[in-house]
């Protein structure tokens, strides 16, 4: 074998290695981001109908390599469909609180207001999360129309990472606790 062609064999067995180890590399990273769902706070039936408006903090961890944005969250329901912004049984407004300071866990509204623990909720939309970021997605809970029966089967929090769009659904069966559906 001549020297030119070694050297042809070479670069091209070194270029194949880069693209294989780049493309490896690059689905790890894309693959690697998720969040995971440490509580899920629920409710006496009787406690939501008392006070009307309630505030659900869901504790959540980002691990993965950067940040995310969380672009939405929805809410299914036990056929399939998402819940829709202007349903008339039950109204739900996802916010991202980030992590420390008072948290909320279940918090009626008047006592979220008064100790100030909305101050620091933001909206969903372009949130981002940080790499090892544990942060509350709270639920302001309005209830619409008393004969409302627990009908959710999961969550799905929208986001982007490393400029990909990305979905991740968690089991999620609503805030009334079981005896009480």
């Amino acid at each position: 074998m001549t020297k030119t062609r070694k050297m042809v064999l070479v670069v091209v067995s070194m270029i194949i290695v880069f693209v294989a180890v780049s493309i490896g590399g690059y689905n790890y990273l894309l693959n690697e981001g998720v969040f995971n769902k440490w509580s899920h706070p629920t409710i006496q039936r009787e406690s939501l109908e008392k006070h009307g408006v309630m505030y659900f903090g869901y504790g959540f961890r980002w691990k993965g390599h950067g940040s995310s944005t969380i672009s939405d969250v929805y809410l299914v329901k036990s056929d399939g469909k998402i819940l829709q912004k202007n349903n008339e049984q039950i109204s739900i407004t996802p916010f991202i609180q980030p992590h420390g300071g008072n948290t909320i866990g279940v918090t009626p509204k008047e006592v979220a207001v008064e100790e100030g623990l909305i101050d620091n909720l933001t909206p969903i939309g372009g949130t981002s999360i940080n790499n090892d970021g544990w942060f509350r997605l709270v639920l302001k809970v309005e209830l619409l129309d008393e004969n409302y029966s627990k009908d959710f089967n999961s969550l799905i929090i929208e986001y982007k990472y490393l400029g990909f769009n990305r979905t991740q659904h968690f089991d999620f069966d609503g805030f009334l606790s079981e005896d009480n559906g």
